[in-house]
């Protein structure tokens, strides 16, 4: 069981998965979308199509009808137009 972690602690470990976070997508590789008004499946079902042989897919649900998306850039871009005219708002963060 780990022991409770002091402020400094928790901070080093933020800045280290920023670095590893950053370490695992080479720069202008990757992007995230941030889908709201639309069902889950709908979000999966176009993630699907758009991958065309590239990565992505749905990485967090954060609360009923908002959805992140996230993968290579190109392909989020696809799977943000296909979703765009059925969601309420498709928000795009490419590194």
């Amino acid at each position: 069981m780990l022991a409770s972690s002091d402020f400094a602690d928790a901070v080093r470990l933020v800045e280290l998965r920023g670095k590893f976070m950053q370490e695992a997508v080479p720069e202008g590789t990757g992007a995230m979308a941030a889908i709201i008004g639309l069902d889950d499946a709908s979000i999966a079902k176009a993630c699907e199509e758009a991958a065309e042989g590239q990565v992505v897919s749905p990485v967090n649900f954060n609360s009923p009808g908002q959805v992140v998306i996230a993968g290579h850039k190109d392909a989020v871009e696809r799977a943000g137009a296909a979703v765009k005219p059925l969601a309420q708002n498709v928000r795009c963060r490419c590194r």
